[in-house]
């Protein structure tokens, strides 16, 4: 029987699906784990594609790089985008392939500050809608551009909570950045893109307006700020498909390799109960992450088996 693709069995974890076994994958990947894992001075595109081989990853998410940029108070222009390598990983890997896109969110915090952003958000500032509506025309055309050159999704991005809860009122935020999320959210479908919201933090609060804005899954589900992935699950793994939840500091820290299995372990149980589940850590991967226990982490997920809920 012929294998299914990487990209199928993401695309089923997606539409929540049954799958042999639970897919894998990174919301980033540092130049400087690839190094330490391969042991190589080089990175280049053939490096990147050894190391997802190597992990036996099942997604690639490229962030959007922008040329030159006339003043940092704007917002750049969807001709100025570029995803390195695209086209390489669409056609030549069988991976499934995101984009990384700044939310409205993250684009008013890097053009005003945190704190004048967040004040200027509660007040309702008149600069506000037409700012959103500027990032929504934004992403709607980085959609499709990403769309024609091979994406298959897209993570939207935008922190807007820390350990404590939302940095802003939820009141605020469904007045303002829900909505527009919403819309962002249906211009990449429109793109014929999968769509994930991603944000750090305590989402407890936030959890059902993110379900309500569309989107197809939730990545991070940062357990230290108390994101517990079962209870997220019961909650909305019906509407969510979830991706990530471990702690990045199983693999800064030395472990025990037990412990490191055992916690893997844990989060797979959790993560397989009705389908829905993509395993990878809450931030992505970065120095000074341990080679080893990256390597061990990965290993464990790809011999776990879903359907006997144990190993190969």
């Amino acid at each position: 029987m012929k294998p299914i693709a990487r990209r199928d069995i993401v695309a089923r974890s997606l539409r929540r699906q049954p799958v042999d076994r639970i897919p894998k994958g990174e919301l980033c990947i540092e130049d400087d784990v690839v190094r330490s894992v391969l042991l190589t001075r080089q990175v280049a595109h053939r490096q990147r594609v050894e190391f997802a081989e190597r992990l036996n990853l099942d997604l690639i998410c490229l962030a959007t790089a922008y040329g030159h940029r006339n003043s940092a108070q704007d917002l750049p222009t969807a001709e100025q985008a570029d995803w390195p390598g695209i086209e390489k990983w669409a056609i030549d890997t069988d991976l499934f392939v995101f984009v990384l896109l700044d939310g409205a969110f993250s684009w008013g915090v890097k053009r005003w500050g945190i704190e004048r952003f967040l004040l200027m958000l509660t007040r309702g500032a008149a600069d506000i809608k037409p700012f959103l509506k500027q990032v929504e025309t934004l992403n709607a055309a980085l959609a499709h551009r990403a769309s024609a050159r091979g994406a298959m999704g897209a993570v939207i991005a935008d922190d807007v909570a820390f350990y404590q809860g939302p940095l802003a009122a939820p009141e605020t935020l469904r007045r303002f950045f829900f909505p527009s999320l919403a819309r962002q959210t249906e211009a990449c479908r429109n793109a014929g893109l999968a769509v994930f919201f991603h944000s750090d933090g305590d989402l407890n609060l936030l959890l059902d307006d993110i379900a309500a804005a569309g989107v197809d899954g939730l990545h991070c589900i940062e357990e230290t700020a108390g994101m517990d992935l079962a209870r997220v699950k019961n909650q909305h793994g019906e509407q969510l498909c979830l991706w990530g939840n471990l702690d990045p500091d199983w693999l800064t820290a030395k472990r025990d390799s037990k412990d490191i299995v055992d916690k893997v372990t844990q989060i797979l149980h959790i993560g397989q109960t009705g389908g829905g589940f993509i395993f990878g850590t809450s931030s992505g991967l970065f120095k000074p992450m341990i080679p080893g226990q990256v390597e061990l982490t990965y290993d464990t997920v790809h011999r776990f088996s879903p359907s006997g809920g144990g190993f190969d």
